[in-house]
């Protein structure tokens, strides 16, 4: 087994001393566990490694603690017992988080709605409110720690990455040229781009097809977001944009200086560990399989429908269809369809409106 070097990096510090701030502010409120444990939840998620991703975060904490709070509030209002007000307030934040992207996780609303649904002589709005304003104290803190001490900074990055590509490129035509001022061998030139192009190509739909496979699967119930196997998602990221910058930014490092687009060793085995996750979990799942026959018969209805009105087709493809043909302008358009966008072409195609009566 690899062994692994323990690393503390000044993000890891910049988090620690952002909960210590949070939890020094929210000390005049009553250091209560549950307010030290929201100022420190909001500290950590807010010191992320890009601003992007801090403000994703700071969204998302945010939302769970409003959502968890008002779901709470309501059913502490209802004439039932704390135990059957848990039960039932936990599948409805579970279910209506099983709607939305992985990076919203449930374990936050589900605190709150547990706390203020089962303490009988806690006032459950102001209850909601004070943690609403612990949240915001350790968001705001990990923000401004992350944003102004050592603010991350990616610019040296892309300017190895730059320099890295130009240098892969003059290397590149070095080897095209024999040296003495004569023309490469074009033939050469041409088979080998080819083959570095289908190596690319190749790579890119697998990193494309496996990630949204997996938003598909997630959205759809099929999966959820503990069953992808910790020991990938710990190397590519637990949300589909880390997944993709990590596979991405590999092939990139992996691939300099090369004769072939290739992933590091760890990385490449974490993907191959999703890929066969996926295969042993939704691509041979009876409740996936199951609407495969729905799907094919949809794709096939929404191709002959374009191939009998082409006129329907977006302008973009009306160019396609005047070189190419119509069948291959409806593939094109077809392929490029989301799920949502397609069964909703679908639905407004074949299914039957109601109608209102006045």
């Amino acid at each position: 087994m690899k062994r692994r070097r323990i690393r503390v990096g000044l993000r890891t510090v910049k988090t620690a001393v952002a909960i210590i701030i949070a939890m020094v502010l929210v000390e005049p409120y009553g250091a209560t566990s549950s307010r030290l444990i929201l100022a420190m939840l909001g500290a950590m998620a807010a010191v992320q490694p890009t601003f992007k991703e801090s403000l994703e975060a700071c969204v998302t904490q945010t939302v769970g603690v409003l959502f968890g709070a008002a779901a709470g509030v309501l059913l502490a209002a209802l004439p039932m017992g704390p135990l059957t007000s848990v039960l039932l307030g936990i599948i409805f934040v579970i279910s209506v988080y099983n709607l939305l992207p992985d990076a919203f996780s449930p374990s936050l609303p589900c605190f709150i709605l547990v706390m203020i649904c089962t303490d009988a002589e806690m006032a459950p709005i102001p209850y909601a409110l004070g943690r609403i304003w612990d949240t915001a104290i350790g968001l705001g803190v990990g923000m401004l720690i992350n944003s102004l001490v050592f603010p991350y900074d990616n610019s040296r990055q892309i300017r190895e990455t730059a320099d890295g590509l130009d240098r892969d490129l003059l290397l590149f035509l070095e080897d095209m040229f024999d040296g003495n001022s004569s023309l490469p061998d074009t033939d050469a030139m041409n088979k080998r781009i080819a083959t570095l192009e289908g190596q690319l190509v190749r790579l890119a739909d697998h990193i494309a097809y496996i990630n949204h496979d997996i938003e598909d699967a997630l959205r759809g119930g099929v999966i959820y977001p503990m069953e992808i196997p910790v020991d990938a998602a710990d190397v590519l990221g637990f949300t589909h944009s880390q997944r993709i910058d990590t596979l991405v930014t590999d092939a990139i490092e992996s691939s300099r200086g090369q004769e072939e687009v290739r992933q590091s060793p760890r990385v490449g085995e974490a993907m191959l560990a999703l890929k066969e996750f996926m295969f042993d979990n939704v691509y041979t799942n009876p409740m996936a399989k199951g609407e495969e026959g729905k799907a094919q018969d949809m794709l096939r209805r929404l191709f002959e429908y374009y191939q009998r009105n082409p006129d329907c087709l977006p302008g973009d493809f009306q160019a396609i269809r005047a070189e190419e043909g119509v069948d291959r302008a409806v593939c094109d358009y077809i392929a490029g369809m989301t799920d949502p966008f397609a069964v909703d072409r679908f639905q407004e195609l074949f299914i039957p409106k109601g109608w209102t009566v006045l």
